[in-house]
This record gives C-alpha cells, structure tokens and sequence, in this order.
C-alpha cells in the first residue's frame, strides 16, 4: 500500500515538471514559427512587387525608346514635313511610310498598331 501511495506522489511532483517545460517550449515553438512564416510571407510578397515594378518599368522604357526609334524616322519626317495631301506625294510617301511601320511591327511584337497625330490630335495614319 505505501508503495502504491509513492508512486501517486512522485507521479504528481514529476508530471508537472515534464509538462510545463514541454508547454513552454511548445508556446514558444509556436511564436517562433508564426513569426517566422509572417516574415517569409512578407519577403515573398515584396520580391514579386519588385519584380512587377522592375518587369513595368522595362516595358515602358522598351516603348519609351521604341518612340524615340520612331520619332527620329526620316520617312516619317519627310512624310509630316508638308501638307501632302494638296499635292500629288501623298499616297507615295504613305506607302514609304507603311513599308517602315510594317517592318517595325515585325520587329515589336508587342506593338498591335502604330498611329499618328497631329499637333491637333487629329489622326493622321
């Protein structure tokens, strides 16, 4: 009988010095792991924000330097030069003008149409 009544009290001092340490380490597992995923999540999260913005600000340096590469076209600038329509050039040099978009759309993929605008906004091609 004492022996029975020994180890009902060594089994009520040595239980709760096994639990609590393994709650304790458990809680701060716990912590731990949740902060840690937070933080993963966040650089995730970051990481592809920049490579958005890094991925925009390349298309749009990419059509930046696509307009500058147009702009500075010497068909276009003889095609703008006058008011080709009172004269008999105009469906020449609109051709000339095609064949050089034509030949840049080919080269940008990306580009669906090219057009251009008067000072007026008025659409010429």
């Amino acid at each position: 009988m004492k022996t029975s009544k020994l180890s009902i009290r060594l089994l009520w001092y040595i239980t709760p010095l096994v639990i609590l340490p393994l709650l304790f380490l458990g809680g701060f597992t716990l912590t731990n792991v949740t902060s840690s995923t937070q933080k993963q999540a966040e650089l995730i999260v970051s990481r592809f924000v920049e490579q958005q913005q890094q991925k925009m600000f390349n298309y749009i340096d990419s059509f930046h330097s696509t307009t500058k590469l147009l702009s500075t076209s010497p068909v276009l600038s003889d095609f703008l030069a006058d008011d080709l329509r009172d004269n008999g050039n105009y469906t020449r040099r609109l051709g000339a003008l095609m064949d050089v978009f034509a030949s840049y759309s080919e080269s940008l993929p990306r580009s669906a149409s090219l057009w251009i605008c008067s000072s007026s906004y008025s659409l010429i091609y």
